[in-house]
């Protein structure tokens, strides 16, 4: 909402960067934070990736924190080991992967140990592609006019009917100059039919 703050816990060559400013990705004309009018401000203080997530919850106390899944438990435990109780920062943690889906067993672990929600995004880094979880229909969204998504089977490649889980590809409609055409990744899916009342307009699937 208006004035909220957002952290995105990546680094450069991540799509999630996207989100930021074009100041950070040169060959944009526009982030999304420079379209929605947000500031983005750099962090560039400790290395170690747990101690700058509390660093970052402490300081800047933003609403919502994306934070890479091989974060998530050195950041619990960080937090832990300093007394940082989560819930009093943070109102909601989105936690993203490259290719792969953050197990929901995993979820409901950190969901218990925190106290707050956490949805899932899904980073297709050489596609280009991100997909996030709906808090009210917990499909995976993404905008079908940006993106070109099927699913096929494991071992032939071979298109499935929606709802039969396969291996996502995604073809990057926006790309030009470095378009990614029928991706092959690792992540596995099923397609959705029907749409969201949310986001009518998005692509779905289910993890």
């Amino acid at each position: 909402g208006q004035g909220d703050l957002v952290a995105i816990f990546d680094y450069g060559g991540s799509p999630a960067s996207y989100l930021a400013s074009s100041v950070y990705i040169p060959y944009l004309t526009q982030g999304a934070a420079d379209g929605l009018g947000c500031t983005t401000i750099a962090n560039d203080g400790l290395p170690e990736m747990a101690s700058r997530a509390t660093d970052i919850l402490r300081y800047t106390r933003p609403r919502a924190m994306f934070i890479r899944s091989d974060c998530v438990h050195p950041f619990l435990e960080e937090a832990r080991r300093l007394e940082v109780e989560v819930k009093r920062h943070l109102q909601m943690l989105v936690v993203e992967a490259n290719e792969q889906i953050f197990p929901e067993a995993s979820r409901q672990d950190a969901e218990a140990r925190l106290g707050i929600p956490i949805l899932r995004m899904l980073r297709v880094d050489m596609a280009m592609f991100l997909a996030q979880e709906c808090p009210s229909c917990r499909c995976f969204h993404f905008p079908r006019g940006l993106y070109q998504v099927e699913v096929v089977d494991e071992y032939q490649h071979r298109p499935v009917p929606a709802g039969e889980r396969g291996k996502l590809v995604v073809t990057n409609l926006f790309a030009r100059t470095s378009p990614a055409i029928r991706y092959l990744s690792d992540a596995l899916v099923a397609l959705e039919t029907g749409e969201c009342p949310r986001t009518p307009g998005d692509g779905r699937f289910r993890a």
